[in-house]
């Protein structure tokens, strides 16, 4: 009889300690991906003028002043872009992306200021777009659900290329003889930081491929650092080879005023619609 209390008891114990052991947990999955897209931008930048000039406008004037003025929004990562990110979901809710986004096929904005000036009249043209875009945003993301998943994104927008090429016409008629000045410049800018946010929704299409689409909004403006003229023509004549410094600096101060000019403000601020396709890994 004892032989066989000892038995259960030594079962009994045996089950206690191992129900006492704590449950192991399963760790978060990681998983990573790659997310490929194109899209399309809108300005959303209330930035309408550089100066006296508008960005996208007219301004006429006559003897006694202001005429007549249109002036309209600009953003110089208005139309279509590209993207290609990587990132990876440190659980299911959360995660981190690097996205890069390249400027394909940029706005071109047409400026016009006419004036009168001790009997000429004065018309300045000019053309504006973006020649190089370059952005890297990283970013937090954040999604909720299971086939189909919505997510947000937010992160800094750090501008790696930004690039406008201005072409310009001056143009001068008194007695309707006209002298014309012609050229063309490029600008680069002051690096700085901004901020972009995303909203959208996700699902599978496959094992490991899926759809997504997106808005997206961008929130950045640059100061313009420098301007290189490439271009100079006057009467049709090329004088680009006479001029003695073909670069001009811009700062936001008055420290170096004989050699600088002040900086000119271009808004990159936009709203955009993007869809695409994203790999996982």
């Amino acid at each position: 009889m004892k032989k066989y209390l000892g038995v259960t008891l030594a079962l009994a114990i045996g089950s206690l300690t191992t129900y006492a052991q704590p449950k192991q947990t399963k760790k978060p999955k990681k998983e990573g991906y790659m997310r490929i897209g194109i899209g399309y931008n809108t300005p959303t930048a209330a930035q309408r003028m550089a100066h006296n000039t508008p960005l996208n406008g007219t301004l006429i004037y006559n003897n006694n002043g202001l005429a007549d003025y249109e002036l309209k929004k600009a953003s110089f990562t208005a139309g279509m872009q590209a993207n290609l990110a990587i990132g990876i979901m440190l659980n299911k809710n959360i995660g981190f992306e690097l996205n890069n986004v390249v400027g394909l096929l940029p706005v071109k904005y047409q400026a016009g200021v006419e004036y009168p000036d001790n009997g000429y009249t004065i018309r300045e043209l000019y053309a504006k777009r973006a020649t190089g875009t370059f952005f890297t945003v990283p970013s937090l993301v954040m999604q909720y659900g299971n086939k189909l998943q919505f997510y947000t994104r937010i992160g800094a927008v750090l501008p790696v290329i930004s690039r406008i090429e201005n072409s310009f016409a001056y143009s001068a008629t008194f007695n309707n003889t006209t002298q014309q000045i012609k050229g063309v410049e490029k600008l680069k800018h002051n690096f700085n930081a901004g901020v972009s946010t995303a909203i959208g929704i996700k699902g599978q299409i496959t094992k490991g491929l899926n759809g997504w689409v997106e808005m997206n909004y961008t929130s950045l403006t640059l100061n313009v650092k420098r301007a290189e003229l490439t271009e100079y023509f006057v009467n049709g004549q090329n004088l680009l080879p006479r001029v003695t410094n073909p670069t001009q600096q811009y700062t936001p101060s008055s420290a170096n005023a004989n050699t600088t000019l002040p900086s000119i403000v271009h808004p990159y601020s936009s709203l955009g619609l993007h869809l695409g396709i994203s790999f996982t890994f």
